[in-house]
């Protein structure tokens, strides 16, 4: 009997484990998918008169794509999770960095930390 509570244990652990080690690779595999074009849509590059201006990422755009992206395509394999969206830049009323930064909950073993930047460059500078 005790033998047979044993291996109960040990298979839930391994069961746990596993599923968890998949679950973070899939976290992780979303993550970093998330493709340039969302960013590239957030860009402005023509200001309100028409004139061309300095790139710039619009904040309220990032942060509803981003948004809408993470909650289609992550809620399926972690409810529990964090973004944290930050402008690392000079600029404070346009910038030219996002950080986003994910913290999701997977199980009791495992959690998921990572953080990307996206950045505006000259093309001089490419």
């Amino acid at each position: 009997m005790t033998n047979c509570l044993f291996y109960s244990v040990f298979f839930v652990l391994f069961l746990n484990v596993s599923f968890g080690s998949l679950r973070v690779s899939q976290v992780n595999r979303v993550f970093m998918s998330i493709y340039k074009g969302l960013f590239e849509a957030s860009v402005i590059t023509i200001d309100d008169n028409g004139e061309p201006t300095t790139p710039y990422f619009n904040k309220a755009r990032v942060e509803a794509y981003v948004d809408s992206y993470l909650e289609e395509n992550l809620s399926k394999y972690s409810k529990d999770y964090t973004v944290e969206l930050s402008y690392p830049s000079s600029r404070e009323d346009s910038p030219s960095k996002v950080k986003i930064g994910l913290s999701a909950k997977i199980n009791t073993f495992y959690s998921y930390q990572k953080e990307r930047i996206f950045y505006i460059e000259s093309a001089e500078n490419l």
